[in-house]
């Protein structure tokens, strides 16, 4: 019953914000000399890239797979793995580097690129216990643009004291996968929301590449949600 106490807390105090705009959204052309990234979303908690700041030939962050990355200032006691939908909009220069973030949260959570493989997992305190792979995802050397979405949503049957998360990944606007993982709790660690690396693994999980655009939603996003989404991004090609 803790993760209920974490999940009904985490409802909580997400639900000032609006139903329909992002919680987070990043556009990453906007990256300011210092590293700030405003936020556009409800939030209002602007990002910070750390490392060298570069920005591609199409004009948006272009991450080099080892120094930099990107933190959330604010994100310490958030929740995510509550009704959370993750989007973001990249393109990767080195398809050769196996592992590649997108979003983790330290010992909580990750969304990734592993390999030709989207890869997410969770961590329920003392070890990765939620291990879901999309073989193949990935074309052979693929330097295209892409949408990849994780969504997390809660469930609690309280007649059989029973709670479980099922998570959902979206790739290029199409379900590709999903998995439910059951009576499970992932305690908080006061780690910030990360784009782009998992500190706690060192520097093997940066991303190398472009990223156009985050957001972060406080809820789950429907299928035909996601396919408006996507079309709103004219760099990917479906």
């Amino acid at each position: 019953m803790k993760f209920f106490w974490c999940a009904v807390l985490f409802c909580l105090t997400l639900g000032a914000f609006s139903d329909t705009a992002p919680f987070l959204r990043f556009d990453f052309s906007t990256v300011q000399p210092d590293g700030t990234v405003p936020d556009t979303g409800t939030a209002k908690l602007n990002a910070k890239v750390h490392g060298v700041i570069r920005k591609s030939e199409s004009g948006v962050l272009l991450l080099d797979g080892k120094t930099n990355f990107i933190e959330i200032p604010g994100t310490e006691n958030f929740n995510l793995l509550r009704n959370a939908t993750f989007s973001i909009v990249f393109r990767v220069t080195n398809p050769a580097k196996k592992l590649q973030a997108f979003f983790s949260k330290s010992r909580e959570m990750m969304f990734a690129r592993n390999n030709r493989n989207l890869y997410s997992n969770i961590h329920d305190g003392k070890k990765w216990a939620g291990n879901l792979q999309i073989p193949t995802a990935f074309k052979l050397n693929d330097t295209e643009w892409h949408h990849a979405v994780l969504t997390f949503q809660y469930f609690l049957n309280q007649n059989d004291a029973e709670e479980w998360i099922e998570r959902m990944i979206y790739f290029d606007g199409k379900e590709c996968g999903r998995q439910k993982v059951e009576n499970i709790c992932i305690p908080s660690r006061g780690k910030l929301l990360e784009i782009g690396s998992n500190s706690c693994m060192g520097s093997s999980w940066k991303f190398c590449g472009e990223i156009a655009e985050v957001q972060v939603y406080d809820r789950i996003l429907q299928p035909y949600e996601i396919r408006e989404l996507l079309r709103s991004f004219p760099q990917v090609k479906t």
